[in-house]
């Protein structure tokens, strides 16, 4: 673990105007906001620890100190900052636009870099499950899954929640998906590989070496698809990490879209 007095500050400096703009109004911390159903908003706060240093606010006072070359025992930092659930709640309640949840995952990754981490957290990231989504289609539907490279116009993305406990779920998604975009496979289905994460796990982790590592990997494997349009993500993560990405659409927009342009009609069951 790096001394306190070799900390690089370099992760919190593009959150200079989150550190300093600030209005320690609190809002992230008991805010209420019948309109959007926000009662307190950190449930850190509620269901953790009720000190103000684990919570939006508190995260912006503790990475603006150590900006400011402050000293803190890193065991203590970490403590605080990997507690956070990473809910967004505190973004959602800035009344001037702030985001304490970026500036946790800036000192998360501060962290993660010099070593001080908590072994334990690393430990449950390392033995995550992760299952190739085409399994889980089942051998009756596995060979339906693999599309000709250049018939390909869209990629099913699970994400990965595609886990056992998942299955059903996920093939429901694949049948509505299949039915209307009859063209469409799971990333490495066709080219016969696994599909690579998009590294929002280990990016919520604190680790964006690693995170940007198996972006480029994924993006590089969407490569193989000369015709490729559109890419539905069925993970808020994974669709929250690839939006740059202008063929990234979320299953929930992608719906809406059709129903809108008329392109698919809904029938209500009784």
């Amino acid at each position: 673990m790096a001394p306190q007095s070799t900390l690089q500050i370099a992760e919190l400096k593009e959150h200079t105007k989150s550190l300093y703009h600030c209005a320690d109004c609190s809002y992230c911390v008991d805010a209420v906001w019948e309109e959007r159903h926000l009662a307190h908003v950190c449930p850190t706060l509620e269901h953790h620890s009720s000190a103000l240093s684990y919570s939006g606010r508190g995260y912006i006072s503790l990475a603006r100190a150590l900006l400011e070359g402050e000293e803190f025992p890193l065991e203590d930092v970490a403590s605080r900052v990997f507690t956070c659930t990473s809910c967004g709640n505190c973004d959602r309640a800035c009344p001037i636009g702030l985001s304490p949840k970026n500036v946790n995952l800036a000192l998360r990754t501060l962290l993660v870099n010099h070593g001080a981490a908590p072994s334990a957290l690393k430990q449950h990231y390392d033995q995550l499950p992760i299952t190739d989504p085409a399994l889980m289609l089942g051998e009756e539907n596995s060979q339906s899954s693999v599309v000709s490279l250049d018939a390909v116009d869209t990629l099913i993305m699970p994400g990965c929640s595609a886990n056992d406990d998942w299955a059903d779920e996920f093939r429901a998604y694949y049948q509505v998906i299949t039915s209307i975009k009859p063209n469409s496979t799971l990333l490495g289905a066709s080219s016969g590989t696994k599909a690579t994460c998009c590294g929002a796990v280990s990016a919520e982790l604190g680790d964006s070496d690693a995170a940007q590592k198996s972006f480029d990997a994924m993006t590089r494997q969407t490569t193989v698809f000369p015709r490729l349009e559109q890419i539905i993500h069925l993970n808020p993560q994974c669709y929250a990490r690839c939006q740059d990405d202008n063929r990234v659409i979320g299953f929930a927009s992608w719906l809406r879209d059709l129903l809108l342009n008329e392109q698919i009609v809904a029938t209500l069951r009784t």
